[in-house]
This record gives C-alpha cells, sequence and structure tokens, in this order.
C-alpha cells in the first residue's frame, strides 16, 4: 500500500513493486484472474521505471500463471521477452531456467521443431551442468515430445535417461513422473508387460515420495496394457475411471487417449456400440483440442507479427529522429551538411528498405507456419481401415451389405493458391463438418490424406448411398464461405459403390469407389458418379 501511495509521486518503480508484492504472497488456492491483473499494472510500471531486472522477473512469473491457464501463447510471448532481457543482463542461471519453460511452452504448442531445440539446448547449457532436477525436466519433455510425434525409441531414451539421473540422485518424486511417461510409451508401443512392470514402479515412488498418485494415469497406462494382453474386461474397467475423472476436468488430451483405448477395448469385446460411441466422442474431443492448439499458435503468431511492425517503427522513428540531429549540427557548414545528408538519406533508405524486406519475409514465413495445420476432427485412416474390414467380415458372415462413398473437394489446389492455406485448412474443416452433418449417427466418416474425404455407411444399398452422395453434394455446394473468403466456393466430386460378393476387402472396394470419383472429376466434378460392380474372380460362374 506504501508502495502504491509512492507512485503517486510519479515513482514508478515503487508502483511496479507496489502490484508485484500481493502476487508473490498469493496462494495456491486463489483464483488466478486477480493474480494475472496485478502482474499486467505491475509490468507496465516496471516498463515506465526502465528496470529490465524487474521487468524480466515479473515476465518470468506471469508467463507462468498464463501456463498454468492453458494461455500458452501468452506464456511464450512473455517468456521470449523476458529471455531478451536476461540475456542483456547477463543472468545465464535465470536465463537456462527460462529457456527451458520456452521449451517447454513449444512442445504444449505443437511446435516441435522450435521445443525440440531449445529442450535440448537447455542440457547442454553450463548452467544446467550440475542442476540435476531441471536437467531430469528437460529429459522427460523431450520424452513426451517424441511421444507425442510418434517416435517411441527415442521417447523411451529420453525417459531412461531421466529415470536413472533421478535414481541416482534418489529423488522418489521425479522418478515416479518420468516412470510414467515411459510406462505411457510402452502400453501403446508394443511392451504391455513392460508397461504394468513400470507403471507399478511409479505408484511405489509416489508413495515413497508421499506426493499424491496420479490415478487417472495410472489407470489409462494399465488399461492400454490390458487390452493389449487381451484382457478387454478389466481394461474397460479401469479405462472407465480414466475417462469419468477426465470428462469431468475437461483435460482434452488425456481424454482423447482414454477414448482411443476404450474404444479399441469394446471393439475387440465385440461391443460395436459402445465402441462407435467412444469414437464420436474421441473425434469431437480431438477437434476441440486441435482447435485450441491451433488458437494459441495463431494468437502467438499473430501478436509476434505485431510486435514486430511496433519494433520496426520504433527503429525508423529513432533513425528519422538521429537524421533530424544530424541535420541541425550541420547546419553552420552548408556543404558538409548537403554531403552528411545526402549520406544519411541513403543510409535510412537501405536500413528502411532491409527492415521492411526482414519484416516481409518473416510474415510470409509466420504465416506460412500459422497456415499448416489441416486438421478437420474427421476419423483417421487406421480407425477407417479397422471399420471397413469389420464390415467386410460382416458381409461375409451375415450377409448385412455397406456402402462407400469417396468425396474429393474440387480444385483444392486453386484454392490455396487464391486464398491462402488458412483458407484452404478453414474450407476442409467446413467441408468436414458437412459431410458429417449429412450422415447418419453409426456411419464412418475419415479423411483419407489431403482433400479427400472417405464415408462408410452401413446397412446401406447403393440407391441410400447415392442419397447421401448427393445429400453431401448439394450441402457442400450450398456453403457459405465469404467469412472465410469473399466469393469463395467449394464443391466436391463423389464416388459411390456398395461392397459386393466379388470384393475381397475393403482395399477392393475403396479402388473402385475411388475410379467413380474419377469419373465424376473427368465428367465436370460436383457430381455423384457409382461405381461398376466388380468383376467376378477368375474361374467364377
Amino acid at each position: 500500500i506504501v508502495a502504491r501511495e509512492s507512485a503517486a509521486d510519479g515513482d514508478a518503480l515503487a508502483l511496479a513493486l507496489g502490484h508485484a508484492c500481493p502476487t508473490a504472497h498469493a496462494a495456491d488456492s486463489e483464483p488466478l484472474g486477480p493474480i494475472l491483473t496485478d502482474f499486467d499494472q505491475a509490468t507496465e510500471a516496471a516498463r515506465r521505471a526502465g528496470d529490465p531486472a524487474l521487468l524480466a522477473h515479473l515476465l518470468v512469473r506471469r508467463g507462468g500463471v498464463h501456463s498454468l491457464r492453458g494461455d500458452f501463447a501468452k506464456a511464450l510471448r512473455d517468456a521470449l521477452e523476458a529471455d531478451e532481457l536476461l540475456a542483456a543482463l547477463d543472468a545465464p542461471t535465470a536465463r537456462a531456467v527460462n529457456a527451458q519453460a520456452i521449451g517447454i511452452a513449444y512442445r504444449r504448442m505443437g511446435d516441435v521443431e522450435n521445443a525440440e531445440r531449445r529442450l535440448k539446448a537447455s542440457l547442454d547449457d553450463p548452467a544446467f551442468r550440475d542442476d540435476w532436477a531441471h536437467r531430469i525436466t528437460s529429459l522427460s519433455n523431450l520424452g513426451y515430445l517424441y511421444d507425442e510425434i510418434g517416435r517411441p525409441d527415442e521417447a523411451r531414451r529420453w525417459f531412461d535417461a531421466a529415470i536413472a539421473l533421478c535414481t541416482a540422485n534418489e529423488s522418489p518424486a521425479d522418478c515416479a513422473h518420468a516412470r510414467v511417461g515411459r510406462a505411457a510409451v510402452d502400453a501403446v508401443h508394443g511392451r504391455p508387460d513392460a508397461a504394468l512392470r513400470i507403471a507399478a514402479q511409479a505408484r511405489a515412488d509416489f508413495e515413497a515420495a508421499d506426493v499424491p498418485v496420479d490415478d487417472a494415469t495410472l489407470a489409462l497406462i494399465r488399461g492400454q496394457a490390458l487390452a493389449a494382453l487381451g484382457r478387454h474386461d478389466e481394461a474397460i474397467a479401469l479405462l472407465d475411471a480414466a475417462v469419468a475423472r477426465w470428462r469431468d476436468e475437461s483435460n482434452a488430451r488425456d481424454l482423447a487417449l482414454a477414448l482411443d483405448a476404450r474404444a479399441s477395448a469394446f471393439e475387440a469385446s465385440g461391443r460395436w456400440e459402445d465402441a462407435a460411441r467412444d469414437l464420436r466422442e474421441l473425434v469431437e474431443v480431438r477437434r476441440r483440442a486441435q482447435d485450441a492448439q491451433s488458437a494459441q499458435r495463431t494468437e502467438f503468431l499473430r501478436e509476434t507479427l505485431e510486435a514486430r511492425e511496433r519494433e520496426a517503427e520504433n527503429a525508423r522513428l529513432r533513425e528519422s529522429e538521429r537524421q533530424r540531429s544530424l541535420e541541425i549540427e550541420a547546419l553552420s557548414e552548408r556543404q558538409r551538411w548537403q554531403r552528411v545528408a545526402a549520406a544519411l538519406a541513403l543510409l535510412a533508405a537501405i536500413l528502411l528498405g532491409w527492415i521492411v524486406l526482414r519484416q516481409r519475409w518473416r510474415a510470409r514465413s509466420l504465416r506460412a507456419l500459422a497456415a499448416t495445420d489441416p486438421l478437420t476432427g474427421t476419423a483417421n485412416r487406421r480407425t477407417l481401415m479397422a471399420e471397413g474390414e469389420r464390415l467386410s467380415d460382416r458381409v461375409r458372415s451375415d450377409g448385412e451389405g455397406f456402402a462407400a462413398l469417396v468425396i474429393d473437394v474440387d480444385h483444392f489446389k486453386s484454392i490455396n493458391d487464391a486464398h491462402g492455406h488458412a483458407a484452404g485448412d478453414e474450407v476442409l474443416r467446413r467441408v468436414a463438418t458437412t459431410c458429417a452433418g449429412a450422415l447418419r449417427g453409426d456411419d464412418v466418416l475419415a479423411r483419407s490424406g489431403g482433400e479427400e474425404f472417405v464415408a462408410l455407411l452401413p446397412r446401406s444399398g447403393i440407391d441410400a448411398a447415392v442419397l447421401a452422395a448427393e445429400r453431401i453434394r448439394a450441402a457442400i455446394e450450398a456453403l457459405d464461405l465469404d467469412d472465410v473468403a469473399k466469393g469463395l466456393r467449394a464443391s466436391v466430386s463423389v464416388g459411390a459403390a456398395t461392397y459386393d460378393a466379388c470384393d475381397d476387402g475393403i482395399d477392393s472396394l475403396l479402388s473402385r469407389t475411388d475410379k467413380a470419383m474419377y469419373a465424376a472429376k473427368a465428367s465436370g466434378r460436383n457430381r455423384v458418379s457409382v461405381a461398376a460392380t466388380s468383376a467376378p474372380p477368375d474361374g467364377a460362374a
């Protein structure tokens, strides 16, 4: 209070400290909104006071609060600004800790390249050489990073390094978290027995450290491992608990993992309706998570662009002020003034031209990065093929037929060329949503690659398939995309086919359907084409 009152006399540093003090004593249980308000006021006052050390400290701590709220773009923005200040202040230890936080923020936003570079650099930082606790954090995050991008062998290597380090330093709490990560990799990548053993060790570590046990994550890992071992009923019981927990906590990432595992267990147990229900929820959960991650990255890129533009404008203003000062000083010597003015004008033109070119290049690079996330929220190809084989088996066992549609966005490359990849990604999302809305609840919609989607329609003959295809085609033709780009319209070419006696699996059905789609394109696009019946095998009647 005294510090804030001192600010009435124009003391910006006192005002910054006055707002910063309450954040230092806030309890963990306090709401984060009021704490952020104090941080915002403190950082603004620290800027006015011109105190880089205090500003860097406040930015690091405010970034931590943003991270707790899930605002990773804002957390990354604060951490990057703090990094520049700490570099100028020559504070290697504080900078190393902050650099690790930058790497973690990049990982949570899905920026693999920057996350990998920052986290590996933190391991080589001299400030971390003897700090085993921070090294464990970097090692574990590299394990999570490689697990998230589907490189299990590398993920195991980093988790094992973290486990070895925490074991050597007798830190069961760190070992518990590292073993959870390693067990999660083994559970879904062919080592279920190892996953169960390591998960049991992780639970023992939690209890030895006297910290809360991560029951939901351990239930997920054990459920995945038991499902892989064919013990599906036990797996489903564990996964039920994990799904319920993460639904309550709105934890989209872990809920998606649990739903995916439980759907596979339901399918293996013959509980097709339960599996389909989980898969539908999984599609929606993944869509929300992907949209949130895309929004975070877009926000970060937008704010970065704005900051770079402000930086360029400030550089231009500073250069203009310097030029005016030089002109005033040179007035006493007209001839010399003319030479200096000409040289300065040339220098200013070169400098400003370089700044403009650099800014344009960076703007194009950042926009390209923001526009390369073609996520539609549909089922993946693995789910498509598994469902196709299941329906094919049903045809062979009880004669219940099904149909397939191959849906391809017309002139998609032209959309990307004319309106940009961000518009193309939005067109794909709208097309996927429209297709899903035109299908029945138990139909399966998947993105098979690029701008192509596949729909499987159980219990459907060719007439029903053509009706569904026409609904999709007409609905997409009617899409209003003016909010994406003025005058933008989309259409699709659709191939339709039904599984017949000559098909020997989903691949042959999809091959015929794909040919029908190309026939629709060859006939002028924006239309539906029906596949010819497959030819009987050699020697068949």
